[in-house]
């Protein structure tokens, strides 16, 4: 399972030119809207000083815009480009390619299976 994941992590990475981070960073930002830069590092799982450098990239790359908050300047929320929702587009469309190409060898009842045990692992760490 583990080279399963890699080797799709790799081909996105290799077609889309993000990094995972950022890649993940454009799904959650569509997710949830305008999520503030503690909710990234909270779903990333990493430190503030971290997403800061993540974001100012992703904002140079001109896939994330900086909006300040209504009431307090210090809170920045996030939003999405016009380039960025075009990236995320792309994205999810090759990580459905890639993933149909690398199970294409399967059977019909194989890949029906292989559907309900990744949507039971999911749903059991939601």
């Amino acid at each position: 399972m583990f080279e399963f994941g890699r080797m799709a992590r790799s081909r996105m990475r290799t077609e889309t030119k993000l990094t995972l981070p950022q890649l993940e960073v454009l799904h959650f930002v569509h997710d949830t809207g305008s999520p503030a830069m503690q909710d990234i590092a909270h779903h990333l799982k990493v430190k503030a000083p971290t997403v800061t450098a993540l974001i100012a990239e992703m904002v140079s790359l001109h896939l994330l815009a900086r909006i300040s908050h209504a009431h307090d300047r210090r809170k920045i929320h996030l939003a999405l480009t016009a380039r960025g929702t075009k990236m995320f587009e792309k994205s999810v469309i090759r990580r459905s390619r890639i993933l149909t190409d690398m199970l294409t060898h399967l059977s019909e009842r194989d890949r029906r299976e292989f559907t309900r045990i990744l949507h039971s692992i999911v749903s059991n760490n939601r």
